[in-house]
């Protein structure tokens, strides 16, 4: 089964974005050679653009702030375990609003202080541009031993620490709210009406057998899927939607 996820809120578009590229900086910096040490810097310039955004700490710390919050009255007693147990110990969201608070105003505050990493980052927009004779002071840290790179590369990334820290929690309090249902979709096309609310988060699993993707359109009354055949490439088939019939499995996350 293939999982696809959708956002539809920005804020949790956001957070899924670093997610991933930071899931892309550990996978190479946990590595040992040049070239993937060199992939480790690309993905961490990216993560440093993303977290660039004025407003994403302050949305951070609203939704920790949010796990922490106190059963409603609302609740009904048998609720009120389920919930507990979805979230996140009330301690860790408070040691990471404090440890987001603690935060400089810019996230890039090391790489500014870092000439190598400013040189670095200037020259990545050119095709081509970080040969050795273009950066040759990069060409000399590229062989130096996979510790001391290493090293570099987690005293570089520390600054984004509490916010991907943030995110892990707040992503698998989101996931974890409600479990996977299987429906069917006729002809490759799926409807379901909502009340009013819009999900945060659409996750779709699909069979990779039925060789389709999910398309999602959505608003707080109804949501859509159809399903677009794809190629062995990747492509996207003739058929503008599916006409298989097959079950699939949903999630909507508040």
């Amino acid at each position: 089964m293939i999982r696809f996820e959708f956002p539809l809120t920005e804020q949790v578009r956001t957070w899924l974005r670093l997610e991933a590229t930071w899931s892309r900086w550990r996978h190479f910096a946990q590595a040992n050679t040049p070239d993937d040490h060199h992939a480790a810097l690309m993905a961490l310039f990216e993560c440093v653009d993303i977290a660039g955004r004025s407003d994403l700490k302050r949305h951070l710390i609203a939704a920790l702030e949010a796990l922490c919050a106190a059963p409603t009255a609302q609740e009904t007693t048998s609720q009120r375990p389920r919930r507990i147990a979805l979230h996140e110990p009330v301690a860790q969201a408070l040691a990471l609003i404090d440890a987001l608070r603690q935060q400089p105003g810019r996230i890039d505050h090391v790489m500014r202080a870092q000439p190598l990493l400013n040189a670095l980052r200037t020259r990545a927009h050119v095709s081509g541009g970080v040969c050795a004779f273009d950066l040759p002071t990069y060409h000399f840290w590229l062989n130096q031993s996979a510790e001391k790179r290493r090293a570099d590369l987690d005293a570089w990334a520390q600054p984004l620490h509490p916010l991907l820290d943030a995110i892990a929690c707040v992503l698998a309090h989101l996931r974890a709210q409600s479990t996977p249902q299987t429906h069917t979709a006729a002809n490759g096309c799926y409807q379901q009406p909502l009340d009013g609310r819009l999900p945060r988060l659409i996750q779709v699993w699909i069979d990779a057998a039925h060789r389709v993707v999910p398309k999602v359109s959505a608003n707080k009354y109804q949501f859509n899927l159809h399903f677009i055949p794809v190629t062995d490439e990747g492509g996207i088939g003739t058929e503008a939607v599916s006409t298989q019939t097959f079950p699939f499995a949903l999630t909507l996350c508040y």
